[in-house]
């Protein structure tokens, strides 16, 4: 299994712009968004989930099936993946290998699993494989942020994102 992941060591959190010849701010001040990759496939799970983390300033990309969210995080840097456990039909399990991917291409990634179909097998498999949380639908997404933001302020970084709260 993996190490645990570090969800704070994120170069694109609360940092300044720099040159690379003197290392001199460019743009001090301005704040990168989270980047946060989403895999569900029903469409109105991902489109409040998205909504939601767009409006307390986080940058999201979401996916609905798993050819396209390993894509994605092969294209692409992210602080936070959620994903859900089945990408199709039950029992699909493609979450387990979104999982996996993230836990692989990006070890320092908050990765949460969502499922309407958990059980204490599953979310043993989800753990090992490298999920920092798993949860059961639904959820209030106010907890899964405080979730998000507890982990990275633990792991010594920054837990605000970059807009304004919501």
């Amino acid at each position: 299994m993996s190490e645990r992941a570090n969800c704070a060591e994120v170069p694109t959190m609360d940092h300044a712009f720099t040159t690379p010849a003197d290392g001199v701010p460019i743009a001090p001040g301005i704040q990168v968004p989270t980047r946060l990759l989403l895999v569900e496939d029903n469409a109105s799970t991902s489109f409040a989930i998205r909504a939601f983390f767009q409006r307390v300033g986080y940058d999201v990309d979401a996916a609905m099936d798993h050819a396209t969210a390993a894509q994605l995080l092969d294209d692409n840097e992210y602080e936070v993946v959620i994903t859900d456990l089945n990408l199709s039909a039950p029992p699909s399990n493609e979450g387990m290998e979104i999982v996996s991917h993230a836990r692989r291409r990006h070890a320092r990634a908050c990765v949460i699993m969502l499922t309407a179909f958990g059980s204490a097998a599953v979310e043993h498999e989800a753990r090992r494989r490298g999920a920092d949380l798993f949860c059961a639908k639904p959820i209030a997404l106010r907890d899964l942020r405080a979730f998000i933001d507890e982990l990275r302020q633990r792991d010594g970084g920054s837990a605000e994102p970059s807009a304004e709260q919501g």
